[in-house]
């Protein structure tokens, strides 16, 4: 199980994808490549990402490179690399919500298909709860997730209450780590502490039964608050520091400057939640505040 089989997955998806000498990239947005897997850390070598610039056609990249590194914005990976991960990784008042959840909620192990089917509700209902403009067909929600359908290393959990899933998460397991890559839940579970109980019970399963050997749990959002990573420090991972590096074309460089970014800001109040703008102002925040080279 490695990146080519996540490679192939974002493959069936439609997606366009890049193979360099230290990472694989994938067109995230338009014409922005995104370095995967998402848990790597990368040291690019003099030149290559201005190959991959080339090559893909793009306007920006994003790569995750060591805290050490002299370009990049300081960020940061939610991970968790304790194998005996269990109730004394957390407070009192997580352990309690976690028992809370398992009392209510039976969480177990779903077929791909059985988390396309049951996870686009979920996530829209996830997306109208905070408020983000990304909409997507149900149809192009079961295309994307059934694409993984016959895939090594795929994984899916979900938590069944009232005789219904009410809560999902769906993963991919290579060399020794587990990444999150969705989850998602119905609101009116929320306060009977299901994805509590749903977190708590997909990292146990990563590490006992999937040979993970750490768990990838969430790379700085460019455009989420700080807050949204609070639920998972609260579950007991950890921070990783590492820079978040973005690269934009040269002959595009010069408009990716301080009043660009106040432009942008400034249309986000007035279009809250549109997704393209946020992921742009995240962009250049990473990119004027990381180094230029």
């Amino acid at each position: 199980m490695n990146a080519d089989i996540f490679a192939e997955w974002i493959l069936r998806q439609g997606h366009k994808t890049y193979r360099s000498p230290s990472s694989y990239w994938f067109d995230a947005g338009p014409r922005t490549y995104q370095a995967f897997p998402f848990h790597w850390v990368i040291s690019p070598q003099p030149g290559e990402l201005e190959e991959v610039l080339r090559q893909c056609r793009a306007i920006a990249l994003r790569c995750s490179t060591p805290i050490e590194s002299a370009y990049g914005y300081p960020s940061y990976h939610v991970v968790q690399d304790d194998k005996d991960y269990h109730f004394h990784s957390m407070n009192k008042k997580t352990r309690q919500n976690i028992r809370n959840g398992l009392r209510r909620f039976q969480i177990e192990e779903i077929s791909i298909r059985e988390y396309a089917d049951s996870s686009w509700r979920l996530q829209m209902d996830t997306v109208e709860r905070q408020k983000r403009d990304e909409f997507v067909s149900e149809r192009e929600w079961r295309r994307r997730y059934m694409a993984a359908d016959g895939l090594a290393g795929f994984y899916a959990w979900g938590a069944v209450g009232d005789g219904k899933i009410v809560a999902t998460m769906f993963a991919f397991v290579s060399e020794k780590c587990c990444q999150f890559i969705s989850t998602q839940c119905d609101r009116a579970y929320l306060k009977s502490k299901v994805n509590n109980a749903l977190s708590f019970a997909a990292t146990r399963d990563a590490f006992e039964n999937k040979s993970a050997e750490s768990v990838f749990y969430a790379l700085q959002s460019l455009d989420a608050p700080d807050s949204v990573d609070e639920f998972k420090l609260r579950m007991g991972y950890k921070i990783k520091p590492v820079r978040q590096r973005v690269v934009i074309h040269p002959r595009l460089s010069l408009l990716a400057n301080t009043y660009s970014y106040r432009c942008i800001n400034a249309l986000l109040k007035r279009l809250p939640g549109n997704q393209l703008l946020s992921k742009g102002e995240g962009l250049l925040k990473f990119y004027l505040g990381g180094g230029r080279r």
